[in-house]
């Protein structure tokens, strides 16, 4: 919603909104645009935000054989994955092959990083993402309380630019900025939070 009150389109891979179906390819062209150039007409991608669910969603669901995403109840059970004992079988499941493709890709393309509430506690997706907790690119980690994991990653990244912005404690929600390399700061601000982020970095 905060996409498009910002006039960008939002590419969650389906097409339609109150039914919407899995689509890759349908939904992508609704973020195109036609001009003409000499006697040529063309077509050039819109801004949007690319929405890339690996472990599915709770509007999610399996009708007729294949996956649609609607906003309201349907009777059927949400094509989710749950933590658990069977998650990383489940997440090779059909339904999710599309979207962990493309998430991955982009992960790999992506030329920076940002994790927001992220634990660092899925190989499935850390493999693409920060491969033996290791990122190799300019990285923003904003969380009220970092993992154990999500500080291996901040030590293990020396020599690319990490920032973590969490909160010094429990009880005080000041912020605390640490770097790659160890050194850290506490800024009045409450910068762990997005309200904050976006007041105080953006």
């Amino acid at each position: 919603m905060a996409a498009e009150a910002a006039e960008i389109g939002v590419d969650s891979r389906f097409f339609g909104y109150l039914h919407g179906m899995s689509d890759p390819k349908r939904s992508a062209d609704t973020h195109r645009e036609s001009y003409v150039s000499g006697k040529n007409t063309l077509f050039r991608n819109t801004p949007c935000l690319c929405v890339h669910k690996p472990h599915g969603s709770l509007d999610w669901y399996e009708v007729g054989g294949r996956i649609i995403r609607c906003p309201v109840e349907v009777g059927k059970v949400p094509v989710i994955i749950t933590p658990g004992t069977s998650k990383y079988k489940e997440s090779f499941r059909w339904a999710f092959d599309d979207q962990r493709t493309a998430g991955n890709r982009a992960a790999t393309n992506a030329t920076r990083l940002m994790f927001i509430g992220y634990g660092f506690n899925d190989d499935h997706l850390e493999q693409y993402l920060c491969p033996n907790l290791k990122l190799t690119k300019p990285t923003v980690i904003v969380a009220k309380q970092p993992s154990g994991n999500a500080r291996k990653v901040i030590e293990n990244s020396r020599g690319t630019d990490v920032l973590a912005l969490s909160a010094v404690s429990e009880t005080d929600t000041r912020t605390r900025i640490v770097n790659q390399d160890g050194e850290e700061i506490v800024v009045d601000e409450q910068l762990w939070n997005l309200e904050g982020f976006n007041q105080g970095v953006l």
